[in-house]
């Protein structure tokens, strides 16, 4: 509805069955603003929920319906990882874009609108993927994290740290990809990684034996380490964009 008038919305992360106003009572100010100030855009879930619960095919044409409607500045890291998640040529598909683009641009409302009327399917989606099991919903971003991680014995513990702290309202796939962009996991990745983002979180949870039914703490202290900071985002030059005459910025 926002992006035919060339808008860009946001989407901020609350706790599960937390809306604005419970989140600013039962936490106070600090936290309904944290929530408001880490919005990413909306966009980004989008684009993100496509690749994540349909078929490639129709991952790939949906996809590119939401880089055709978002800001030029948002279509060429988009691109790349469409291309790396279905592996295809980032070159065929920017030709595909830049078609998709023309057809947004020449009459937005009326594309938008088709979109919208995709809106029950994407709710059905995204009931469906809250409804399986934390080693299945979480299963895309290991596989995108670190190969080893879903065939782990303890893949189950971390998966249910994953939804915990999804739960709680983290953004638990920026997280984890920060934590192993600083540093790769190590012999027992899924322990690894499940220490890790406790302590990046900071959350509190049982850490006793049989934690999630594995039998293995659920969390330790991230050890420290030095010469490693968060990797910055490589962005290519916007005027290889596709994208009709007067560009979007």
């Amino acid at each position: 509805m926002l992006t035919p008038h060339g808008l860009d919305p946001a989407h901020a992360r609350f706790p599960a069955s937390h809306d604005p106003a419970d989140l600013l009572a039962r936490r106070g100010p600090a936290a309904l603003a944290g929530a408001l100030v880490g919005a990413h855009p909306l966009g980004d879930a989008l684009l993100l929920e496509r690749l994540q619960n349909l078929d490639p095919e129709q991952a790939r044409q949906a996809a590119l319906q939401v880089l055709a409607a978002r800001p030029g500045g948002a279509w060429d890291p988009g691109l790349e990882q469409v291309a790396a998640d279905l592996e295809i040529s980032p070159e065929q598909l920017r030709s595909e874009l830049h078609t998709t683009i023309k057809t947004w641009d020449h009459d937005p409302r009326a594309t938008a609108g088709v979109q919208l009327q995709n809106s029950n399917d994407v709710r059905t989606r995204l009931e469906a993927a809250a409804a399986a099991p934390p080693a299945d919903r979480w299963l895309y971003l290991a596989t995108g994290l670190d190969p080893r991680l879903a065939s782990q014995p303890d893949w189950a513990a971390t998966a249910g740290i994953l939804q915990e702290a999804h739960d709680e309202g983290h953004d638990v796939a920026a997280a984890a990809r920060d934590l192993v962009t600083e540093r790769p996991l190590g012999d027992q990745p899924a322990r690894d990684l499940r220490y890790r983002l406790v302590s990046r979180l900071d959350m509190t949870v049982d850490a006793g034996e049989g934690t999630y039914g594995q039998g293995v703490p659920a969390a330790a202290p991230e050890r420290p380490h030095r010469g490693v900071g968060r990797a910055e985002e490589h962005r290519r030059d916007p005027n290889s964009s596709p994208g009709r005459g007067r560009p979007r910025r």
